[in-house]
């Protein structure tokens, strides 16, 4: 994420709301009732959507640069 232009402070930020995401999913699927398959389910979605960030680093780092662009574009 620091090579996507993001300061560390910016990563982890970043990396810490996503981890709070999870963890209220995880937290609403148990208040609610949600079945243990659905929620495994879920979690090996997500999983490989990480898994894809991985390998596809490159195209996700150029995607947030032009998302960083376009932000400035539009604050001027």
């Amino acid at each position: 994420m620091v090579r996507a232009g993001l300061t560390s402070r910016q990563a982890f930020l970043l990396i810490t709301f996503f981890a709070a995401i999870c963890a209220t999913i995880g937290i609403l699927g148990e208040v609610f009732y949600i079945n243990e398959w659905a929620m495994f389910i879920a979690f090996i979605v997500l999983f490989f959507l990480y898994a894809y960030s991985i390998t596809k680093a490159w195209k996700i780092t150029r995607w947030v640069r032009r998302m960083k662009r376009r932000a400035r574009r539009n604050k001027q």
